[in-house]
């Protein structure tokens, strides 16, 4: 999707609400730890046309740092707030792919079997280019040469309010030709974690949302989190996106301080409830979430998380589920998700147990990399 984005009106830069650490405990050093991170929220949302944001910080040892800028819905105004509860996006392949390396760890899935071998009850797998030749771990890494159903005809179908399953989303892949050979190229896409949600739900014998609530929202003790959502649960981050005819109007410029994002474009983000991105969680689960997977292993085993954590072959900036990076601040895993109307991104340093969560409700307008900046921030202090 294309990035949309201006600068806010008069709301941006607010100071909406700060958590230090599981009690509250401001010292001097996490006083100015908050003072800086504040700073650069507000300076971040305000510059790059954002409604809103949240960001956390835990650099190990220390009371995680919590902080909430501008707003959480408009219509009414409604400030944001640190445990606001945001649509996370492709973050949620991390979830995804967790699920799956337990199922392996569990020895119910085999990383290098054939997703077909899980999937042969699932109607219309036939039609779907590699979809049942391509590996678990080739749908993992993103070399399964798998097609996108994330395309204009699907977009153009999406209906406020309804909900999609993998049963509703695999004839946008019908006999749309494959990629590549499985194993042969990278290439991101959505599909694989479609299926790969579906070999959780059939080797568990239930619902992605339920495998996902027991797999790894209750171990790590992720209590806002879910899958989708229908817009009436508490603390809901409402995602917003620049209406067309102040896109299109060439007289609006891109850093005019009145243009403000007024279309609200929740609905058809929360309406997912696959495996390629649909969690809906505060800043404090995705840090749960990190802590339990690398710091204290409560998700996977260290073979397995260590396997998780290697490059693929195919691509040295990605492994089974997350992201990767490798330079003068050590190894980096985590994710980023987008979609229109919510960004955000999660990243642990393996080395130096930090990790920084930034979740936004709007687009930004620029390419700068707004949760790496505050790594390496955090990595050099």
């Amino acid at each position: 999707m294309a990035r949309t984005g201006r600068k806010p009106g008069a709301w941006a830069g607010m100071v909406c609400g700060v958590l230090l650490g599981a009690l509250g405990l401001v010292g001097p050093v996490q006083a100015q730890a908050q003072a800086s991170l504040q700073k650069a929220l507000d300076r971040f949302i305000l510059d790059e046309g954002i409604p809103g944001g949240v960001l956390l910080v835990d650099r190990g040892g220390q009371p995680p740092v919590t902080v909430a800028s501008g707003l959480a819905t408009r219509e009414p105004d409604r400030p944001m707030r640190a445990d606001g509860r945001f649509y996370t996006a492709s973050i949620g392949k991390m979830l995804t792919a967790v699920a799956v390396l337990q199922l392996v760890e569990e020895g119910r899935v085999k990383l290098d079997e054939p997703a077909g071998t899980y999937l042969a009850g699932l109607a219309g797998i036939e039609r779907i280019p590699n979809g049942r030749e391509a590996t678990i771990r080739q749908m993992l890494d993103h070399s399964a040469g798998l097609p996108e159903y994330y395309d204009d005809r699907f977009t153009s179908d999406l209906v406020r309010g309804r909900q999609w399953g993998v049963r509703d989303l695999l004839p946008y892949l019908y006999d749309k030709p494959a990629l590549w050979r499985p194993g042969a190229g990278y290439e991101y896409t959505n599909t694989g974690y479609v299926l790969l949600g579906a070999v959780i739900e059939a080797v568990d014998g239930g619902d992605y949302a339920a495998s996902l609530r027991r797999r790894v929202f209750q171990r790590a003790g992720m209590t806002d989190a879910q899958v989708g959502a229908r817009g009436d649960e508490a603390r809901l981050v409402r995602g917003y996106v620049y209406d067309d005819d102040v896109e299109d109007d060439d007289d609006v410029e891109d850093d005019d301080d009145d243009a403000e994002a007024t279309v609200d474009n929740s609905a058809d983000s929360w309406c997912w409830l696959t495996g390629d991105g649909s969690v809906v969680a505060t800043a404090a689960d995705m840090h749960k979430f990190l802590i339990a997977l690398f710091r204290d292993r409560k998700l996977l085993g260290p073979a397995m998380l260590e396997a998780m954590v290697t490059p693929s072959a195919t691509e040295p900036t990605y492994g089974l589920g997350v992201e990767l990076s490798n330079g003068r601040q050590g190894r980096i895993a985590g994710h980023s998700g987008h979609v229109q109307g919510f960004e955000g991104d999660v990243r642990f340093a393996l080395d130096r147990n930090v990790a920084v969560i930034v979740l936004f409700n709007g687009n930004q307008d620029s390419d700068t990399d707004f949760g790496a900046d505050i790594m390496k921030q955090q990595l050099r202090r």
